[in-house]
């Protein structure tokens, strides 16, 4: 499996997205280093990484992208609307079906559908 990070820094212009794309550029009207910016987010990613938690998790998944709100999800070659619930401290994510019943997924075993 492979995980990214991706942040938008310095772009302008981007296709039609729901939810819509931005940067930290069209946010502040600024133009950034991306060296700087790439430095800082590393010194922040492992300072968190070493104090992960239960009160970092906890934190983590306040912060959920679209938790709470159904998407699409690729499982086992179907796809299934669900709620994401939330994600533990190895990445397993846990979703809620339209029927209420929970299930946990490994990072390998969904895909997010836009």
């Amino acid at each position: 499996s492979v995980v990214g990070v991706g942040i938008n820094i310095n772009q302008r212009s981007f296709n039609k997205y729901t939810p819509e794309a931005t940067s930290l550029s069209i946010i502040t009207n600024s133009e950034y280093d991306i060296s700087l910016i790439k430095d800082k987010f590393l010194i922040i990613l492992e300072k968190n990484y070493k104090k992960m938690d239960v009160s970092f998790i906890k934190e983590y998944n306040k912060y959920l992208f679209m938790k709470n709100n159904y998407m699409s999800f690729k499982i086992n070659n179907k796809i299934t609307k669900a709620k994401i619930v939330s994600v533990n401290k190895n990445g397993v994510l846990l979703l809620k079906k339209r029927n209420n019943i929970k299930k946990k997924f490994d990072v390998n075993q969904i895909e997010y559908i836009f």
